[in-house]
């Protein structure tokens, strides 16, 4: 698995036509060329804002990224010694949602404690288990765009905090393909910190 810094100034943003979260999606998708089946080989990405100038974007891949020569990326193999702690900090960007019984269609989460008990719950199903006591969400603005004539709305919630691996193979796997709804377009991406 491959974790990348991408580092966008002004002049990228401008070539690369960055004006929404779709121009940020077609322009992380466009890194790996080779690859047709993103379900089977999940490319994960993170909007990481704006700092001194450039706009960071962090990318998790099973595939190593090509990017023009112009663009500043630095990549790590992250190799299986990552994954021997038992914990992490963690961070994520997730679009909380629930499937309306009655329709069948997924309904956002809000609220702040329907999101954190959303996220403990399903944490489980994830094999890990959410630290109630250092977890934290921050309810963030919307993320709409526009593609093909239709409006797509996602809810954004970013979480913080502390988890204990409970089943390692569903952890690993839930990390590999990423957490909840969303995930190509900036949702899913668990950033992990190993707790020595």
């Amino acid at each position: 698995m491959y974790l990348t810094k991408l580092m966008l100034n002004a002049r990228d943003c401008t070539h690369f036509q960055i004006r929404d979260a779709y121009a940020v999606h077609k322009l992380v998708y466009s890194l790996f060329p080779v690859i047709h089946d993103t379900n089977r080989q999940r490319i994960l990405y993170a909007d990481k804002g704006t700092d001194q100038g450039y706009r960071f974007l962090l990318i998790q891949s099973q595939a190593q990224p090509h990017a023009p020569v112009s663009l500043a990326m630095t990549t790590l193999c992250i190799g299986d010694s990552f994954w021997a702690s038992d914990r992490y900090y963690f961070e994520a960007v997730l679009n909380p949602v629930k499937r309306n019984p009655a329709t069948g269609k997924r309904q956002p989460v809000k609220g702040l404690f329907p999101v954190m008990k959303w996220l403990v719950e399903n944490s489980l199903e994830w094999g890990f288990s959410a630290d109630e006591q250092t977890l934290q969400a921050f309810i963030q603005n919307t993320l709409t765009f526009e593609k093909g004539g239709k409006e797509y709305c996602f809810n954004r919630v970013l979480f913080r905090g502390s988890l204990t691996v409970t089943e390692r193979a569903p952890f690993r796997s839930a990390v590999e393909k990423g957490l909840g709804h969303g995930k190509a377009f900036g949702f899913g991406l668990l950033q992990l910190s190993p707790i020595v």
